[in-house]
């Protein structure tokens, strides 16, 4: 079913006869704006009519998975597979029509190369656009593909309607950013509980270690102690007996040197 011309459009450079394409302003201010650094695929209808080809793009589904960082630039089976749920629970009665990719500043020729690449890949119909923005110079560009290259469209329309699928979509991505960043904090502070926790139990453990430290330290001075006390009680009594035994010697030489005077004093008698 062919899709009635939008009166509220504006120009952008020269369109040509034969390539009418039809941005529609939720999805341009979309991909501009907050998620401008992201990969997208973009939805909506094309047909031909009077020799000529006419798009329209009026949806675009996120793709964050689809990056220049790789070596090389592809769109696997499981992001093919994501890009397809999106496009019947969002986009329902609507088509792929292209993709869009940001140029980042100081891009090199083996930039355009990769993008060259996946468009005759993944998005080789005729049909098929891509939608660029230079974030070096701002530029933004329409390209189709025409003999094995990519030809840069001198014009195209912004249009502007309702868009409910687009505004929707819009308002679901911003609350499923909302809850990952609500996530987030949520684990940054359970990482925080969990650390202040570490900390206390840390703190616990050195002091635990302190007090039986101390303990020891304690313990071992005691015994110190009680080992100089008996020390000190064990010469003591040594000091008593050597001089006990001193005066007992001395006592027994009394007792002998009496003994020999006596014995002395009977030989004397015996004699008379």
């Amino acid at each position: 079913m062919e899709q009635m011309e939008p009166k509220n459009k504006r120009v952008v450079g020269i369109v040509p006869e034969d390539m009418h394409v039809y941005l529609e302003d939720y999805v341009y201010t979309y991909l501009r704006g907050e998620q401008k650094n992201q990969a997208a695929i973009l939805t909506g209808k094309s047909y031909f009519k009077d020799g000529g080809f006419w798009l329209y793009i009026t949806g675009a589904i996120l793709c964050p998975s689809i990056t220049l960082e790789e070596e090389e630039l592809g769109i696997s089976k499981r992001t093919w597979n994501y890009i397809y749920q999106e496009l019947h629970h969002s986009f329902e009665r609507q088509e792929i029509v292209g993709w869009y990719m940001p140029i980042p500043e100081g891009a090199d020729a083996k930039i355009f190369e990769k993008i060259q690449s996946l468009h005759e890949r993944d998005f080789s119909g005729a049909d098929m656009v891509y939608f660029s923005r230079n974030e070096e110079n701002g530029d933004e560009s329409l390209f189709v593909r025409r003999e094995g290259h990519l030809l840069k469209l001198p014009g195209y329309y912004i249009y502007y309607e309702k868009n409910t699928q687009m505004r929707e979509y819009i308002m679901l991505k911003r609350e499923e950013k909302q809850l990952e960043a609500d996530l987030r904090a949520e684990q940054k502070s359970d990482e925080r509980v969990v650390m202040r926790y570490r900390e206390y139990m840390n703190a616990q453990q050195m002091k635990e270690k302190r007090v039986v430290s101390e303990r020891k330290q304690k313990t071992s001075n005691s015994l110190a102690y009680t080992m100089c006390v008996l020390a000190l009680v064990g010469m003591f009594l040594l000091s008593i007996g050597i001089a006990a035994g001193y005066q007992q010697v001395h006592e027994i030489d009394d007792v002998m040197n009496l003994v020999g005077n006596q014995l002395h004093l009977d030989l004397g008698d015996d004699k008379k």
